[in-house]
């Protein structure tokens, strides 16, 4: 398929254009916001891969490579109204590489417009795991709801890095006595990623399975593991006997940060 840019044509610093097979049935989804150089003929692009060269003419080339719609090329766009788009366009990447471009947010992309930031932290997350047309979507990715129902709620999976779908996928949390200042503690030790900033994971403790609290739960160390994580340990601020409760229970609670 070919498109000829009319002489003359110019685009401002940072201005985008569309080259689009129709014309007027682009203008009627999109409306007359984005530019539309033109229309290119005769055929359309190959949902499975084809060459693109952008020419200055007798060949000499811009850009000349193939995209492709198997992995590391966005399979996020397959059938789904997704468009791929050019991650960071500015620094000028490897348009042939396919991990270089992602599927848009928006099904049928934005078309003369930026893509909105990809998701980060839990949404990104959820992107992974989860999917709209997965049975009692949205609910079921919140991060209170135990998705695969393993007791693990999905925020301290996402957490603690396990698979939320995958009831055998269970993060350690290690429940233990410890001896501190003479007396004995109920005890928990996890490992977490440092990398995630927007959870806070926080010990509670009850007496009854009914009523928690974080106030009665104190950090006892926090070590380093060299590869991104860390082990944390957490107790009881109640001596083992000392609550004048039969039972005492200790959890692991996390709270997300606002978007």
């Amino acid at each position: 398929m070919d498109f000829d840019i009319a002489p003359g044509t110019m685009l401002a610093p940072g201005e985008r254009a569309i080259v689009s097979r129709n014309a007027a049935a682009f203008a009627e989804r999109y409306g007359a916001g984005p530019r539309v150089l033109g229309e290119y003929t005769p055929d359309n692009l190959n949902n499975g891969g084809e060459q693109l060269k952008l020419s200055f003419g007798a060949g000499e080339a811009i850009r000349d490579f193939v995209y492709d719609d198997a992995a590391p090329w966005p399979t996020g766009a397959q059938g789904t109204g997704a468009s791929i788009y050019l991650v960071d366009a500015e620094s000028v990447p490897d348009h042939g590489i396919g991990e270089n471009w992602l599927a848009s947010a928006v099904a049928g992309g934005t078309p003369g417009e930026a893509e909105p930031p990809p998701p980060t932290g839990y949404a990104a997350w959820v992107g992974i795991h989860f999917s709209e047309s997965d049975p009692g979507y949205p609910q079921i990715a919140e991060p209170d709801f135990d998705a695969d129902g393993d007791g693990i709620p999905n925020a301290v999976e996402y957490a603690l890095g396990t698979d939320p779908r995958d009831p055998a996928s269970k993060p350690l949390i290690a429940a233990s006595v410890i001896e501190e200042g003479g007396e004995q503690y109920l005890a928990l030790t996890f490992t977490r990623d440092t990398a995630i900033a927007d959870v806070q994971l926080a010990g509670q403790a009850s007496g009854d399975l009914a009523g928690w609290s974080d106030a009665e739960v104190v950090e006892v160390s926090r070590t380093g593991n060299g590869n991104g994580t860390e082990t944390v340990v957490l107790r009881d601020t109640i001596p083992v006997g000392d609550s004048g409760d039969t039972e005492r229970f200790l959890r692991l609670a996390a709270i997300l940060a606002a978007p």
